[in-house]
């Protein structure tokens, strides 16, 4: 079993002994499609943020199609991109109430850089669904100021080629929600957030389309009775 630090392996296995999630392998890998049929890498990595990681691929999972159809809603260049709010509106209800605690924070830390990704919060333990994703020519002052809040552990990260061919590449004409013309994240997930306030006020901002977890049994990515992976024994580890 490969771990990324060996700081966090203890905890890790204690995680997995206590059903709160299930091992994975150093990456998995998340194949997505846009609207406009062009195809980006997430690569996860749960022993950055465990429950974070397990979020994610639940909301990925072919049980859930979370993601599916969901709008770049806060693409900001040398910045983030930011999305999370389903197109689904009984999904994105369901979970917009749904938070996970917070990961503790790894030793020695993941350091923020152009690509990773992380959960947008509010607050402790606020994350549910929403995340973004680190831009190209971020200023180092504020890749050092990610992370600061206890919600934002890194849970993966796009590739450099695909951060710069694809995500680069989404829609941002319409400017940031705050101090700017973007769309309300609040409007987005009333009833007519797709239907109408997007499809009229944003006509331009792009999509996912799909995406798929490769090489994965959908079975594994199945949440237990206490929100998460299900439980391993001792022996499998």
């Amino acid at each position: 079993m490969k771990i990324d630090t060996n700081e966090n392996e203890i905890e890790y296995k204690e995680l997995v002994l206590n059903g709160r999630i299930k091992r994975k392998p150093e990456t998995i890998v998340v194949e997505c499609t846009t609207n406009t049929y062009e195809e980006f890498q997430i690569k996860v990595k749960p022993f950055w943020s465990p429950l974070g990681a397990a979020r994610f691929l639940e909301l990925m999972s072919k049980n859930v199609q979370y993601y599916e159809g969901c709008v770049f809603n806060r693409v900001i260049s040398k910045f983030l991109t930011q999305f999370g709010i389903s197109k689904n509106y009984a999904l994105r209800t369901k979970y917009r109430s749904l938070t996970i605690e917070d990961d503790d924070i790894i030793s020695p830390p993941i350091s923020f850089q152009p690509g990773y990704m992380s959960y947008a919060g509010s607050g402790p333990n606020s994350r549910t669904t929403e995340v973004f994703i680190v831009m190209p020519n971020t200023s180092q002052h504020q890749l050092n100021a990610f992370g600061t809040n206890p919600w934002e552990t890194p849970f993966g990260y796009v590739e450099e080629k695909d951060l710069n061919d694809v995500v680069s590449k989404f829609y941002n004409g319409y400017g940031d929600f705050i101090n700017g013309n973007g769309p309300q994240p609040n409007k987005i997930y009333d009833k007519d957030g797709y239907d109408i306030y997007l499809k009229e006020q944003f006509p331009e901002l792009s999509y996912l389309r799909s995406c798929i977890i490769l090489d994965s049994n959908d079975d594994e990515y199945n949440l237990n009775d206490k929100g998460l992976y299900s439980e391993l024994s001792e022996d499998e580890l």
